[in-house]
C-alpha cells in the first residue's frame, strides 16, 4: 500500500515538473529575445512563448499522467471490475473520471494564466494586458482539452498500462508538430492541436465567432466519440 502511495506521488510530481518546465522554458524564451520586441507587442509575444511550447508538447504528456493517476489505483486495487459488478453506471463512473481530470486540467489551465499576469507587471506590462481575452482563450482551452482526455481515457482503459498511456499522448503531441509542417489546416480535427488553437498559442490573435464555433463542435464531437469507444472497453 504504501510503495503504491509513493508511485502514485512520484507520478504526479512528474506531471507537476513537466509543467513548471515548460512554463519557465516559455519565460526564459520570452526574457532572453525581449530586447528585439516591438514596442507595444510584447504582452501577446508573453503569452505565446509561454504557452506555444506548453500546449503542444507538455500538454498532452500532462493529461496522461493525470488521467493514469485517477485510472491506474482502480485497476491495481482491481477495485473497478467490483463497481462494475456491482451495476454501477460506467457512463456515471466514466463521466465522475473524465469531470475529476478535468478539474486539474483546469487548476493548471488557470495558473498558467496566474503565471502570464506575474510575469507581465514584474516587465512592466500592464497597460497591455487584454485580461478578458486571455480569460476567453484559457476556458476556451480547457473545452478544447476534453478530447484528449477522453482520448487518453480510452487509452489508460485499453492498455491499463502508466508508460504507454504516457507514451501515446507523447505520439500525439508530436503528431502536432508534424501537422504543423505538413497543413495546418489539419490541427482543427486533430484532438492534441485543440488546446493550443484555443490559446491561440501561434497566431496571438482572436479567433471569430464561427471559427469559435466550429472548433467547439469539434470539440464536442471528439470528446463524445471518445467517450463511447472509453466505455466498450469498460467491461
Amino acid at each position: 500500500m504504501q510503495n503504491g502511495k509513493r508511485q502514485k506521488k512520484q507520478k504526479f510530481y512528474l506531471a507537476e515538473s513537466v509543467y513548471y518546465f515548460a512554463s519557465l522554458f516559455g519565460l526564459f524564451t520570452y526574457f532572453a529575445n525581449r530586447q528585439v520586441l516591438i514596442d507595444g507587442q510584447q504582452a501577446q509575444v508573453l503569452w505565446g512563448q509561454l504557452v506555444f511550447f506548453y500546449s503542444l508538447l507538455f500538454f498532452p504528456p500532462m493529461v496522461a499522467i493525470i488521467v493514469s493517476l485517477i485510472f491506474m489505483p482502480e485497476f491495481e486495487r482491481k477495485t473497478l471490475e467490483m463497481l462494475l459488478a456491482n451495476n454501477i453506471s460506467r457512463s456515471k463512473l466514466l463521466l465522475g473520471k473524465i469531470a475529476m481530470a478535468t478539474f486539474f486540467v483546469c487548476l493548471f489551465q488557470f495558473f498558467i494564466l496566474l503565471i502570464y499576469i506575474v510575469a507581465a507587471k514584474i516587465s512592466s506590462l500592464d497597460s497591455q494586458l487584454l485580461l478578458s481575452l486571455h480569460i476567453k482563450w484559457t476556458l476556451f482551452s480547457i473545452v478544447g482539452a476534453l478530447p484528449v482526455i477522453s482520448l487518453q481515457c480510452y487509452f489508460c482503459i485499453r492498455t491499463k498500462n502508466f508508460s504507454k498511456c504516457v507514451a501515446t499522448s507523447i505520439l500525439g503531441a508530436f503528431g502536432t508538430m508534424i501537422l504543423l509542417f505538413v497543413n495546418e489546416d489539419f490541427l482543427v480535427i486533430y484532438p492534441y492541436a485543440q488546446p493550443s488553437l484555443a490559446l491561440r498559442a501561434r497566431a496571438l490573435v482572436d479567433y471569430s465567432s464561427l471559427q469559435w464555433g466550429i472548433l467547439l463542435i469539434i470539440c464536442i464531437v471528439e470528446s463524445g466519440l471518445f467517450f463511447i469507444l472509453s466505455l466498450r472497453q469498460l467491461k
